[in-house]
């Protein structure tokens, strides 16, 4: 591109020159050639070199170095812009190296597990219910990579748990969910005990529906054979 400039800009300085020259003839004699024309009372005499340009020729080579002018700022043009394009295509290649360096690595399988295991340990919990979370943990990087999950989102999701007022065995629990532990439901808890009814007395004590015996211990207060305090509701006994 460069090339074709230089060629434009020397057909362009190459502008036609007019070769009209006068011959004159002074006082004396003398001739002499001018090209402003003769002075005073000299004769003049138009002279036409071998290089004269009609004035065709020269309106012709007038309408050329316009068009050249054009297609030479049209050049100009296109360089500008193509400069300007390399240049931000440059700053999008600097830029972009820099926003990978930035942006964090993802994370492994093992960190995932140790990090769950970090924040279950921390919990004041049985060894039995640390045990149980730090084998759920086990899932942890393979459950985060699958579902997307964002180390960002770990980190707010253990915040949270931590700032809860719960026990340590379910903030365990939870803290393992967050990282992505399968982490199994808890059993329900066991039914209450029904109340004991009451199928027969004597002056020691009483009997109830599954032939427990029940020895009086003044009032309502009675004890169980074996060794439970119970409280005689009407024809019932609730025992601790």
């Amino acid at each position: 591109m460069s090339t074709r400039i230089l060629l434009l800009l020397a057909f362009v300085v190459a502008s036609p020159a007019s070769a009209d020259s006068y011959k004159c003839r002074g006082p004396k004699g003398e001739v002499v050639i001018s090209d402003t024309g003769c002075y005073g009372n000299t004769s003049t005499e138009s002279v036409r070199s071998s290089e004269y340009i009609s004035p065709e020729r020269a309106r012709q080579a007038r309408e050329a170095s316009t068009r050249n002018q054009a297609q030479l700022q049209g050049i100009e043009n296109e360089n500008a812009a193509y400069r300007q394009a390399q240049e931000i295509k440059a700053g999008q290649v600097q830029a972009q190296p820099v926003a990978q360096a930035t942006a964090p690595a993802p994370i492994t399988d093992s960190d995932a597990y140790r990090n769950c295991v970090r924040d279950v340990e921390r919990q004041p919990a049985s060894q039995s219910v640390k045990a149980e979370m730090i084998a759920a943990c086990r899932t942890s990087g393979l459950v985060q990579r699958s579902s997307g999950i964002s180390g960002d989102a770990v980190t707010n999701c253990v915040r949270d748990v931590e700032r809860t007022a719960a026990s340590g065995k379910e903030k365990a629990r939870q803290l393992a969910t967050c990282h992505g532990g399968d982490v199994k439901p808890e059993p329900p808890p066991p039914p209450k005990p029904q109340p004991s009814t009451i199928t027969s007395c004597d002056r020691g004590g009483c009997w109830d529906n599954v032939g427990n015996r029940y020895n009086s211990g003044g009032g309502n207060t009675m004890f169980r054979n074996d060794g439970k305090t119970c409280q005689k509701v009407g024809n019932t006994l609730n025992c601790n």
